[in-house]
């Protein structure tokens, strides 16, 4: 199955660009996808991977070169929606789908 990511740096950007696909939980007041098929995370992406050098002899590694992580509001939507193209991210190793 495709899947298409989407990501913003605020809940308020993501609700006013993703309204239709979400709704707000009465109970906690929280943004929630409508459709089990959307998938929200607020943890972002990588965009691009760190790169570690080679385990010393104690097995630890140290960060050569630091990744980039997208926006930390993710949507994750089984169809690609023109309207939201603005916001459209290709995480790594994904190369626009899942």
């Amino acid at each position: 199955m495709s899947s298409y990511f989407y990501a913003a740096q605020d809940a308020a950007t993501l609700s006013a660009a993703f309204s239709a696909a979400f709704v707000t939980d009465e109970a906690t007041g929280e943004d929630c996808p409508v459709s089990p098929k959307v998938c929200l995370s607020t943890s972002g992406v990588w965009l691009q991977e760190p790169v570690m050098s080679e385990p010393d002899e104690n097995g630890e590694q140290t960060v050569e070169t630091e990744g980039v992580r997208s926006e930390p509001y993710v949507v994750l939507s089984p169809t690609p929606i023109a309207a939201w193209a603005a916001f459209q991210i290709v995480p790594v190793g994904v190369q626009g789908f899942a």
